[in-house]
């Protein structure tokens, strides 16, 4: 069953669209804090479009060459990578050329790892109305389990 084909019979009978309001934030009542954050994310548009997703595919698809030479690196000596910058110009461009890369590279990584941390959340407020929420992550456990990531 996919998420736009569940039913009210799938969550929580009381994490009802209808008993969301806006709550005192203040009031410390941690039950009526949990119904405003899932009332948030009823309320909350698509944070990115299909085309943002292609084109964020298409920019990580691209770098293989980069993160494998970047990674390459660290895994030398700093006296091998001193030695060999000193006595190798084409590899001094060569990976001059990636730090200049990386820079920009790096900062869309910092991106993607927050957008993903938000679709975490979003993912873990959505599973939090059912009432089988521990079943359902002992489920999706036991069906990862032994894959890679």
């Amino acid at each position: 069953m996919t998420m736009t084909e569940m039913t009210a019979n799938d969550a929580n009978p009381e994490m009802t669209r209808n008993r969301f309001t806006e709550p005192d934030w203040t009031s410390g009542d941690l039950r009526k804090l949990a119904d405003a954050v899932v009332c948030r994310l009823q309320e909350a548009k698509p944070m990115v479009s299909l085309e943002d997703v292609e084109a964020a595919e298409g920019r990580l698809s691209g770098t293989a060459d980069l993160r494998r030479e970047l990674l390459a690196i660290l895994s030398w000596s700093g006296a091998s990578l001193i030695e060999r910058v000193e006595g190798d110009r084409d590899f001094a461009v060569r990976i001059a050329r990636a730090h200049l890369r990386f820079g920009g590279y790096a900062e869309e990584l910092r991106g993607l790892s927050e957008l993903l941390e938000c679709a975490l959340a979003r993912i873990v407020v959505a599973l939090s109305g059912r009432i089988d929420f521990d079943e359902i992550m002992a489920a999706a456990s036991s069906a990862s389990a032994g894959k890679p990531r």
